[in-house]
Parts: C-alpha cells; structure tokens; sequence
C-alpha cells in the first residue's frame, strides 16, 4: 500500500475488480461488518471483512529486491517477459490466489461432459389419488357479537 491507514503494508492481492479499477488485498484496508444471525445457520457477531482499494494505491513487490517497483516489459525473440524497474530481474510466474484460482480449477471441471439426468412427471391416476386421501380442513362456526351500547 502506497497511502491511507494502512501505507507501508503488504499482502497477497485476492481479488481483482477490473471495471472498478481496485484490487482486494489479503490483511489492508479491513473493516468490522456487523452481521446478524437468522437463528437456524448463520451467527451473529463482528466480522472482519476486506474492502478494495484502488489500484493507484498499490504497487508490485519484487521477489528480487522486495521493494516496491513498477514493471518494464523486454521482448527477447518471440518471448515478452516482465522485469522489475528497481534491479532488472525477471519476475516468475504468478501464483493464483483465492477465487482467482478457485475459477481456473471450476473452469476445468466445466469441460467435463454433463450427463442430464431424466425427470419423471406424476401422471394424472397418481394426482387424484393422492387427493382422495386427503381430507379438508372444518370450518369453525361464526360467533354473533353483541351490538348493544352501554
């Protein structure tokens, strides 16, 4: 992080958000969000929850130097590969983190061909036997109010 209450500190981006032009970072920019149980699975309590943060206030981290740099591109033959500003060490490949990953891997499952299984409709013989079995719900008889004043 480059500025805000959390400059100087760093983590792993988890999420990024393109068309917001933000970045969520594991550890920076955490906010308590208060949640309320509905009483069965959910519970109640204060959750820790990271917000974005726009990507001018973040920086790449070198593996090299660990400083914050920028990136320069150098196209050696047919391969274009990224390379740290601050020292001139090329950067490895970058490991996937959180659902980026998690999208790659369900991408890969999708692949799969999907065998669809056939739904079985009730014939009408089965509906209105079930409904002869059924009784109906009685009535409660009407009560008459006094309309006497007092």
């Amino acid at each position: 992080m480059l500025r805000g209450k959390d400059a100087g500190r760093r983590g792993r981006v988890v999420k990024v958000l393109p068309s917001a032009s933000a970045v969520v970072v594991e550890g920076v920019n955490v906010f308590k969000k208060h949640m309320k149980g509905d009483g069965r699975d959910k519970q109640s309590g204060i959750i820790d929850v990271a917000k974005p943060v726009h990507i001018s206030n973040v920086k790449v981290i070198c593996p090299a130097c660990s400083k914050p740099t920028r990136i320069r591109y150098e196209v050696k033959g047919a391969k274009k590969t990224r390379v740290c500003k601050k020292c001139g060490k090329p950067f490895e490949k970058i490991e996937l983190v959180g659902s980026s990953a998690e999208k790659t891997e369900k991408a890969a499952e999708k692949k799969k061909p999907v065998v669809k299984k056939k739904t079985v409709r009730k014939t009408a013989a089965s509906t209105s036997a079930s409904k002869k079995t059924m009784t109906p719900a009685k009535k409660k008889p009407a009560t008459k109010r006094s309309t006497t004043k007092k």
